[in-house]
């Protein structure tokens, strides 16, 4: 198994980190204020993250980031879905991860 030191990995860390804080204020400012904050605590599920069902008017949407396949998508409760890559290339290609579209999927809980 070839494990990543967090040096190699850092800007993926990174943006996940800043993908997820996205995901957390969204809640923030669309759910009713609990105590502790609770209100804006992420989910996690089998291949990532979600901010479960959050609901907008008379619908509802989610978010969920895919950690394994490195997407993010948005989902109206409507059925409409935007998708779109959420780790972009960090610097070429030095794990000899494949390219997934136009990025570099660097995901180093996958073998």
């Amino acid at each position: 198994m070839n494990v990543l030191t967090y040096g190699e990995w850092r800007d993926t860390c990174d943006t996940v980190h800043m993908l997820l804080q996205m995901m957390g204020k969204a809640k923030l400012q669309s759910m009713d204020p609990q105590p502790e904050w609770k209100q804006v605590v992420l989910d996690a599920d089998a291949n990532g993250f979600t901010t479960g069902l959050i609901p907008f008017g008379a619908d509802g949407f989610e978010i969920k980031l895919n950690i394994a396949d490195a997407e993010m998508a948005a989902m109206t409760a409507a059925g409409d879905c935007a998708r779109f890559p959420a780790l972009p290339a960090c610097g070429g290609n030095p794990h000899g991860v494949e390219p997934a579209g136009d990025f570099v999927a660097r995901n180093p809980l996958r073998a």
